[in-house]
């Protein structure tokens, strides 16, 4: 806030260099307090578990839902009803799952073989699984070249003569990504605005443009020895992203000026990952 000068706040339509132009001898002009975004969440959210028994657990839950946000606009909340899009943490769909389950064997369990070494071998097993699978989140501020003195970075706008998507080179995780590297996002649909203008594209989900989606599966199995009455040693092995798939990330820039505009560079998720553990107790 700048000293002596006092303008509301809902003045403060156009660019900055336009306010500034009554009063040349400030550099700059600075706000507090004041309402810089809006946001707007709403979900549907459902969970079916069961509970142990017969050695089975099972935690299943979906969240569907969608947000609404003006704050990757770069703007502010008085901007609500032109700025409001898909908000930059717009995941549509979320879901987990977790299942345990005790093999039937042993004693005390369903099937209880009589041979000795049989039942040694097959009881006290666990296994387990925990899955997850989310929708991608729209991409934010679409970058470009933009003359705004005094007032900040600027989007890209839509280009009005670009027909078709404005994805290309078919679903995420297609085409040659160790080669060539194929741009997944067309440029053309997109150009730099005109001179003092922000651009016409939304603060994020231009085209309705969404990243890649993410699953990923981890399995467990353990097994319980007991050596004496005190005496146990517990064994498990774990394995984390079991199916080793890659899922992609975005794009490395969204800059429509970048060479690099569209193109997947990386991926979101790691490699397989297996470990062993022994745990003794006593």
């Amino acid at each position: 806030m700048i000293p002596g000068l006092s303008l509301p706040f809902a003045n403060f339509r156009g660019t900055f260099a336009q306010m500034l132009r009554p009063y040349p001898q400030y550099s700059g002009i600075g706000v507090d307090f004041v309402s810089l975004a809006s946001s707007n969440y709403n979900s549907l959210q459902i969970t079916l578990s069961k509970r142990m028994s017969s050695g089975l657990t099972v935690n299943l839950n979906h969240t569907w839902s969608k947000t609404l946000s003006d704050a990757g606009a770069g703007r502010t909340a008085y901007y609500w009803k032109t700025e409001k899009t898909h908000g930059e943490s717009d995941r549509r769909h979320v879901f987990n799952a977790m299942v345990v389950y005790e093999l039937p064997f042993g004693p005390g369990r369903a099937i209880n073989p009589s041979n000795l070494l049989t039942r040694a071998l097959v009881s006290g097993w666990r296994l387990s699984s925990i899955t997850r699978l989310r929708s991608g989140l729209p991409y934010g501020v679409m970058g470009a070249s933009c003359n705004l003195p005094n007032a900040g970075g600027c989007r890209a706008s839509y280009n009005p003569s670009f027909t078709g998507s404005a994805r290309i080179n078919g679903e995420w995780g297609s085409g040659d990504l160790l080669g060539a590297r194929p741009a997944f996002l067309d440029a053309k649909g997109f150009m730099n605005p005109a001179p003092y203008t922000y651009g016409d594209t939304p603060g994020a989900g231009a085209f309705g443009l969404y990243s890649p989606g993410f699953w990923n599966e981890d399995v467990g199995v353990t097994r319980r020895f007991r050596i004496t009455e005190r005496l146990r040693l517990d064994f498990s092995a774990e394995a984390f992203n079991v199916a080793n798939a890659v899922i992609f990330s975005g794009p490395a820039s969204l800059d429509i000026n970048n060479a690099n505009f569209g193109r997947i560079t990386g991926q979101q998720n790691s490699a397989r990952s297996i470990q062993f553990a022994l745990k003794l107790s006593f």
